[in-house]
């Protein structure tokens, strides 16, 4: 075998592992929500799909706040972010 094409197997493997450990994450925290917490199945699930859009949002976040730092400046950026009335006052 090529040793370019080597990883791809591992790839493979990799990827299955990582989507049935999350499907298998999420089905004990549905459960814990039901048996431990007392939800229905329906409130459960609105609270599992609720954390996974958050993760969602900061997954694409990240890279539009890193072009937006990019373009601006990353100190001024930071300034901005991280202490909004202090950047205002050293603007005056």
């Amino acid at each position: 075998m090529n040793s370019q094409f080597a990883n791809i197997p591992r790839y493979f493997v990799y990827t299955a592992l990582k989507g049935f450990g999350f499907g298998l994450i999420t089905a004990i925290w549905v459960i814990y929500l039901q048996q431990r917490r007392g939800l229905s199945l329906t409130q459960a699930t609105i609270i599992s799909m609720q954390s996974l859009m958050f993760t969602i949002l900061v997954a694409i976040s990240e890279p539009i706040l890193g072009f937006i730092a990019d373009q601006s400046g990353t100190l001024s950026f930071y300034r901005f972010c991280f202490c909004p009335r202090r950047a205002q006052k050293q603007k005056q």
